[in-house]
């Protein structure tokens, strides 16, 4: 008899698909096992639901803008480790065997309980613009109407042109589609990954350059969180673990916890390893509202200090 594993994920569209990709890769390294999804309604997946509400939405009609109101934004990024809180409540005890999530919204400093027991290779980490006329950053109109759910985001769209109106808005990626062709905003933002894994590639605009936009802290990997006393697990779901991903993100992970920015700063990371060296880099928002944007290198086997002496970089300079 096969065994079977209790596989958690939220409902949404694209966290079903990505599951089903993990799935799969698992299920080719573990044909003796199946899995089974559950899907769990989050915190964020609620949260989400009354933000776009009209009864909930103080601000009724209206686009808000994420840098005029960036309280709110703060408030509303709380909701990331919403979308695995509960996931985790789940795992905890025992409800399910593991659970899949967007590294993303992992928080970095987890449930000692538990551990990330593999991370796949990483999907694209850039993010992406998608316009109602096809125009990229460069070209779309003075004034132009961006969307985005992330403050990070914003903040690196208005340094690159100050006359963008960015405005906050929510809902998967069909949702946000919409607005644009609704004409509620010229442009969004989203990740490339997710646009990937959903098909929806042919609505990219133009992907955005690294240099251009550091994308979150690891942004394009997924992960498969476990119980750490779970060995018999862990060695099921090992067997897909990338190390060179897994380096980069460690990297990026304990850049924001040296910085204290799970998810109420603008915080942006991406670790790269090139030939036994990993190049690290990060942006903060300093106390006076500019961007500190630095780089470091080093030995790709030592992610962890390499990610905290680029936090103690950046903090040197608020």
């Amino acid at each position: 008899m096969s065994r079977v594993l209790a596989v958690g994920s939220r409902k949404s569209l694209l966290a079903l698909t990505q599951t089903k990709i993990v799935i799969e890769k698992l299920k080719l390294k573990n044909p003796e096992v199946d899995f089974k999804i559950y899907k769990i309604t989050t915190e964020g997946d609620i949260t989400s639901k009354k933000f776009n509400s009209k009864k909930n939405n103080r601000r009724k009609n209206q686009l808000i803008n994420i840098l005029e109101y960036p309280t709110d934004n703060i408030l509303l990024n709380n909701r990331k480790t919403s979308f695995t809180k509960k996931i985790e409540r789940e795992l905890l005890s025992s409800e399910i065997d593991i659970a899949i999530h967007s590294l993303k919204d992992v928080s970095v400093d987890m449930d000692p309980k538990l551990v990330l027991g593999s991370i796949p290779e990483r999907g694209d980490p850039r993010d992406a613009i998608i316009s109602r006329d096809n125009l990229g950053l460069k070209n779309l109109p003075k004034n132009s109407i961006i969307g985005t759910g992330s403050l990070r985001r914003g903040i690196q769209l208005s340094s690159i042109r100050s006359d963008l109106e960015i405005v906050e808005i929510r809902g998967n990626i069909d949702t946000r589609i919409k607005k644009i062709y609704n004409k509620e905003v010229d442009a969004i933002i989203l990740a490339v990954a997710g646009l990937v894994r959903l098909g929806k590639t042919k609505y990219i605009t133009e992907i955005l350059s690294i240099n251009k936009m550091l994308p979150a802290v690891g942004q394009g990997a997924l992960a498969i969180q476990i119980r750490k006393k779970d060995k018999n697990i862990e060695k099921i779901v090992k067997l897909i673990d990338d190390s060179k991903t897994r380096a980069e993100v460690e990297a990026e992970r304990a850049c924001a916890r040296r910085l204290g920015s799970d998810c109420d700063m603008p915080t942006g990371a991406y670790g790269k390893i090139q030939d036994d060296i990993l190049t690290l880099s990060g942006m903060i928002l300093s106390e006076k509202n500019l961007i500190i944007r630095e780089s470091i290198y080093g030995d790709k086997n030592y992610p962890e200090q390499i990610g905290k002496e680029l936090a103690d970089k950046m903090l040197d300079q608020i």
